[in-house]
């Protein structure tokens, strides 16, 4: 669960800070009142497109902090674990861009590839608004639902299948193996047979 966002001379803000309570979080306000601003720059500091023209006008660069509440999120621990990084019940994602258009990201104080950002950024959040590209139509998109939902008792079914499944395909490859062998060796009959 997302729990803060800090953001720092982004664009028209000098400074903003927005704290997020357990449940359903609303932004309001006129047209005009920064709420694209700060949806832009939530989707920066979790590994989206990133410019220059976001620095605000008269400073040396920009960042944005989200802080993340991962204490239940078994997947983002491993997927942190996986690229080196130290899981914690709370995640600090920060994303900092110079004037000149220099980018570089953190995880948890960590600096990381913009890569590793987007990757675990991509599991812990979904933007939804006008024009934007939905998870929901990614083609893995379905089964990470599927598979988060389905509990343990999924999770131990996917596993006996993908046993299964590898000992089935090594099963068909030593079948083949074992035909074209039994080819060649008919061929040599034919061959040498009077």
């Amino acid at each position: 669960m997302l729990q803060s966002l800090h953001v720092h001379n982004f664009a028209l803000l000098e400074d903003a800070h927005a704290d997020f309570t357990p449940g359903f979080n609303v932004f309001t306000g006129e047209t005009g009142a920064g709420k694209s601003i700060l949806i832009d720059a939530f989707g920066m500091v979790l590994g989206g497109r990133s410019s220059a023209d976001y620095v605000r006008s008269g400073t040396d660069g920009l960042w944005v902090q989200a802080v993340f509440d991962v204490s239940g999120q078994q997947e983002i621990k491993a997927l942190l674990a996986e690229h080196g990084l130290e899981p914690e019940e709370d995640l600090f994602l920060k994303r900092q861009i110079s004037a000149a258009g220099k980018s570089r990201a953190f995880i948890n104080g960590v600096q990381v590839p913009l890569a590793v950002l987007k990757a675990i950024g991509a599991r812990l959040v979904d933007i939804h608004g006008q024009h934007e590209n939905q998870a929901l139509l990614k083609p893995d998109a379905p089964l990470h639902l599927t598979d988060a939902f389905g509990g343990p008792k999924l999770a131990q079914a996917l596993q006996e299948y993908k046993q299964l499944y590898s000992e089935y395909t090594a099963a068909v490859k030593h079948l083949s193996s074992l035909e074209q062998e039994n080819e060649q060796q008919d061929l040599l009959l034919d061959r040498y047979a009077w």
